[in-house]
């Protein structure tokens, strides 16, 4: 198994076989042990959204996918929006499991996911500063966010400790001056994070903002927001 913070496989045929055939199931089996109510984050998010908006898209996104003879370029990017919505309710629902005290590290190792560490090991605190990035317009009205820590002139990386980047973004009639109010997430790793559009937004003005969030899941502040034209 790899290192806890990159527990969520790069290869997609690992990551279905993962979370769609061994997570999900042995989850489903064992919601009553694991106390699926208000107590938890799992529960009614499980049911509400991870299953609706992450797990569901990217299990019948996959199964386009993996038939090659149905492997378009709509389908390419169809699979990778799903999968970029997906990932970050992956790693939700694994801090939620291990946070759950009656799912055991049998349980953990049973679906395949790291077991608990030692509690004495401290993560690092999450980044009290911002992303800086830059953005670029590509061709299939899509968006290149280069994102890198404050005072980088390498255009890459992220300060120690961090996991990645929420990425919040929105169209809107008017000016947004608050990040919370932008209604599109998605979280990134590694730089850059591409955002695909539609033709129909092509010439809209898009609001976005970023942040880090550290391996536990705890974010930093918001950078400004900016606005840039979909390509």
């Amino acid at each position: 198994m790899s290192a806890t913070r990159d527990w969520l496989p790069r290869s997609l045929e690992k990551k279905y076989q993962l979370m769609v055939r061994e997570v999900v199931p042995y989850v489903d089996t064992n919601r009553v042990k694991f106390a699926m109510g208000a107590d938890t984050t799992v529960g009614k998010w499980y049911d509400d959204e991870f299953t609706l908006l992450a797990y569901n898209p990217f299990a019948e996104a996959y199964a386009s996918w993996i038939d090659k003879s149905k492997r378009t370029p709509v389908v390419i990017i169809q699979m990778r929006d799903a999968e970029k919505v997906a990932d970050p309710y992956f790693r939700e629902l694994y801090r939620a499991l291990k946070a759950n005290p009656k799912v055991t590290n049998a349980d953990l190792e049973a679906m395949g996911l790291p077991i608990r560490t030692d509690p004495q090991h401290k993560p690092a605190p999450v980044a009290d500063t911002v992303p800086e990035f830059g953005i670029v317009p590509l061709t299939g009205h899509r968006l290149k966010i280069d994102y890198y820590p404050q005072g980088e002139t390498h255009k890459k990386g992220k300060p120690a400790g961090q996991h990645g980047v929420e990425i919040r973004w929105a169209f809107s009639e008017e000016p947004v001056h608050n990040a919370d109010r932008l209604s599109n997430s998605s979280f990134d790793t590694g730089s850059p994070a591409i955002l695909t559009f539609t033709g129909d937004d092509s010439g809209r003005t898009v609001y976005l903002a970023l942040r880090w969030e550290n391996t536990r899941g705890e974010k930093g502040p918001w950078s400004d927001i900016v606005t840039v034209k979909v390509p």
